[in-house]
């Protein structure tokens, strides 16, 4: 008998990282709401991640907007519409 392994193997689903996730969206909106003008540098040295993290997180929350031009500008968290 032969035994094959996959070359794709799937990957468990990580419940860890996405607390991890909840969790650094949470400190990026506190904040925002504390700063409307931090910059994403300021966000990832604060949180301790890195500035992709935080470019990452903000381009995937429906909920975070940057508002204005990338000098004068400021973020702006978005109320659900329900």
């Amino acid at each position: 008998m032969i035994t094959l392994r996959s070359l794709n193997p799937i990957e468990p689903h990580d419940a860890q990282n996405d607390a991890q996730k909840i969790s650094i969206h949470d400190h990026i909106v506190k904040l925002i709401l504390k700063n409307p003008r931090i910059t994403r540098k300021q966000m990832a040295e604060k949180i301790g991640v890195s500035k992709a993290t935080i470019e990452r997180m903000l381009s995937q929350a429906n909920d975070i907007k940057f508002v204005g031009s990338s000098k004068t500008g400021h973020w702006e968290i978005v109320e659900d519409k329900k």
